[in-house]
């Protein structure tokens, strides 16, 4: 059996892994700061759908209705 440990060190359990809003909190703030980055370059922007749907795709093209992830 093999441990699992995240970016700072501390062991993560497969519970941990399964906790999908936790994960999703944290990965809605690093989608936040990756738009606010390079959105204007990319033309991106995060999916309005996600604040109502927090399974929706993550991010959107900023002139079109076409998502992207």
């Amino acid at each position: 059996m093999y441990r699992l440990f995240d970016h700072d060190r501390h062991e993560i359990t497969y519970r941990d892994l399964q906790n999908k809003g936790a994960w999703g909190r944290k990965g809605y703030s690093k989608e936040e700061v990756f738009v606010a980055l390079y959105g204007p370059q990319l033309n991106l922007l995060l999916n309005p759908a996600k604040q109502t749907d927090p399974y929706a795709v993550d991010l959107s093209y900023g002139d079109t209705s076409k998502l992207a992830d």
